[in-house]
């Protein structure tokens, strides 16, 4: 009973973050006129905003090698990806805008946070838009922003990365910005290490429902997340996206630890 008490409150707790994250951001829509003076504030309100809700679910985040994203210059981060928790985890640590898909946009809650949250949409279930796209987060590297985004194109049940996505490198490739892989593991749950018993309760995957799972979420007593922030990959456009995507899915493949 006292654990069903705790999890509910931290629901509450969390909710009221949102609302009070969703305030202020469209505030900041009202009154900044200038789109990427508004995307800027909208990327430092998620940072404000997810180590709030981090607190709120009790989410330990290590991180190892920071100087490789003490950086003069922006850039293009690629992360694995499990969970919406990986953008709050990131983001608490490396301020960005993301690149998501239409598919996000349209699910209920994250895609209203979505649409708020300064994201890049891709549609993964056609290329016949992929220039334009290419095109956005090309533009947002040159005005300074850092972008996200994840090469595998899904969330996955955190047993092995999946293929990574060559055609998004090219954004790093035309702005001339490096490219920042940066590891993320979830290392313990409860005090018990990441496993296929106890995945689920932070993977985010397949046909999971985003509600249902975020108050399992909220059972948990301590989370224990790792970021590490590998070497940058310089000069981008002197290589094929071929290649990037194949250079730093070995990079974090070496770095993964899966569920086992």
């Amino acid at each position: 009973m006292k654990s069903r008490l705790e999890q509910a409150k931290k629901f509450s707790l969390l909710s009221k973050e949102i609302l009070r994250y969703v305030g202020e951001s469209v505030m900041l829509g009202r009154t900044v006129e200038d789109p990427w003076i508004r995307r800027r504030k909208r990327i430092k309100l998620i940072q404000k905003y997810a180590r709030k809700a981090l607190k709120v679910l009790n989410v330990e985040v290590q991180v190892e090698d920071a100087h490789n994203y003490l950086l003069k210059d922006n850039a293009l981060l690629v992360c694995n990806h499990m969970s919406y928790l990986d953008i709050l985890v990131l983001s608490s640590v490396y301020p960005s805008c993301y690149v998501t898909s239409l598919e996000m946009k349209h699910t209920p809650v994250l895609g209203q946070l979505c649409d708020l949250g300064a994201c890049v949409y891709v549609d993964r279930k056609t290329k016949k838009n992929l220039g334009k796209e290419i095109g956005e987060i090309t533009q947002a590297l040159t005005k300074g922003l850092n972008v996200c985004f994840f090469p595998e194109a899904t969330s996955h049940n955190g047993e092995e990365l999946l293929r990574f996505r060559k055609p998004l490198f090219n954004a790093a490739r035309y702005a001339h910005k490096n490219i920042l892989p940066v590891s993320l593991n979830y290392l313990e749950i409860d005090g018990e290490s990441f496993s296929i018993k106890n995945r689920d309760k932070v993977c985010w995957y397949g046909d999971m429902d985003f509600l249902p799972h975020l108050w399992e979420l909220c059972r948990a007593k301590k989370l224990v997340a790792k970021l590490k922030f590998l070497a940058p990959l310089n000069e981008p456009q002197s290589y094929h996206s071929r290649d990037l995507a194949i250079k730093t899915q070995e990079i974090l493949t070496n770095e993964f630890q899966p569920a086992l």
